[in-house]
């Protein structure tokens, strides 16, 4: 068995997958990263992360395959379910776990990462937009994905928000998803690990964590902007768990 860890980008998405990574090595199960070191799977897995991508037959049957020959591991993606990660669902092949967040943090962090981005000539290329409007059709287009994932019948999701605010319940949570033996013991090595006030500027870089803010935008977003995610995809939010204002 593979696990997907899928989410919405600017979500949270490196700090699960590594907190899920690890709690698979904890238990005994495969690091994904040497999986991908010893059958040199890096046009497979990119970065440090291991980001599958696009959720291709092709790839999924081959990690699937190792993860038979070897043990599970977990893979990440931001990409939308396909109708192959829809069988291999199905099959018990996979399982997924989705993380979101509430999508007027996630444009505010966007565009933080995109203006970063902006003031170095070696990852300018990279940067999204910077301006409210090109960043707001972004948004619209991952919550297309998450409204997939949600469809998707299997899939685990869960909320950046009660993440942060109850890790150790989350993860108990993921663990019974994934019908996984693991102690408590190992639960609180791993929030310990990874907990953000003693990271590192590197393990911020491959956590991808930038604020980290709930509800940021209550503070930093203009009322026309604020007015807009109300009137263009209220009733979204309101089925993802977020007040409208």
């Amino acid at each position: 068995m593979v696990l997907v860890s899928a989410g919405m980008p600017k979500s949270g998405t490196g700090y699960i997958y590594n907190l899920l990574n690890d709690m698979f090595v904890l238990s005994g199960m495969c690091d994904a990263r040497e999986i991908k070191r010893r059958y040199k799977l890096g046009s497979i897995l990119h970065e440090y992360n291991c980001n599958i991508r696009d959720l291709t037959f092709l790839k999924l049957s081959i990690v699937v395959l190792l993860s038979y020959l070897q043990r599970p591991f977990v893979v990440k993606t931001h990409r939308r379910p396909t109708l192959a990660a829809k069988l291999f669902l199905r099959l018990g092949l996979i399982k997924v776990v989705y993380i979101y967040r509430d999508p007027r943090d996630v444009l505010l962090s966007d565009i933080d990462h995109s203006k970063e981005r902006m003031k170095h000539e070696d990852t300018r290329k990279l940067a999204g937009p910077t301006d409210f409007h090109s960043a707001f059709q972004n948004v619209k287009r991952v919550i297309n994905t998450w409204r997939l994932w949600k469809q998707s019948s299997g899939a685990y999701l869960l909320r950046y928000e009660d993440l942060m605010s109850n890790p150790a319940d989350e993860m108990k949570k993921i663990i019974a998803y994934l019908n996984h033996a693991i102690s408590s013991d190992h639960i609180d090595t791993l929030l310990k690990r990874y907990d953000k006030s003693s990271l590192d500027k590197h393990q911020k870089n491959y956590l991808h964590f930038n604020k980290g803010i709930v509800s940021r935008y209550r503070q930093e977003m203009q009322e026309e902007h604020r007015r807009i995610f109300k009137e263009q995809i209220g009733d979204t939010l309101l089925q993802m768990g977020y007040p409208l204002d």
